[in-house]
């Protein structure tokens, strides 16, 4: 019952022959990407189950894992440091795991976060796990 999980993802580049939006891609909590060729990215979250399903269906092959409710803080910055080129956000997901056909393992979710931009965004999501 008092189970949960931390991820941390950290992206380090310097790339001077990409293009600025070939290297990092988006953080939660922005519609575009992170357009530099040059910086650090750190993705960090806490999941936590809100509701333990893990049942499913034989036909169609459909598992339902947990529903798990998460708290995320993104940045990205760039190097040389520049204030234009920094993007922060936080925020929250309500998460739902699911394995298709026994192979394939997708989690659908919403999201709702907020930025340093003061934009607050709320997203419908669908992720492949690999």
């Amino acid at each position: 019952p008092l189970s949960s999980e931390i991820k941390v993802m950290t992206i380090v580049a310097n790339d001077q022959d990409a293009k600025p939006d070939e290297v990092f891609g988006k953080i939660r909590g922005y519609d575009d990407a992170f357009k530099t060729n040059q910086g650090a990215l750190i993705q960090t979250s806490w999941y936590r189950p809100l509701i333990i399903i893990r049942e499913g269906l034989w036909n169609p092959q459909i598992y339902v894992e947990d529903i798990d409710i998460g708290l995320f803080c993104d940045a990205a910055f760039s190097s040389p440091y520049k204030e234009t080129l920094r993007q922060t956000s936080c925020g929250i997901e309500l998460i739902s795991e699911l394995s298709l056909a026994y192979y394939l393992n997708l989690n659908l979710g919403i999201r709702y976060s907020y930025n340093k931009d003061n934009v607050t965004l709320g997203q419908f999501f669908v992720n492949t796990l690999f």
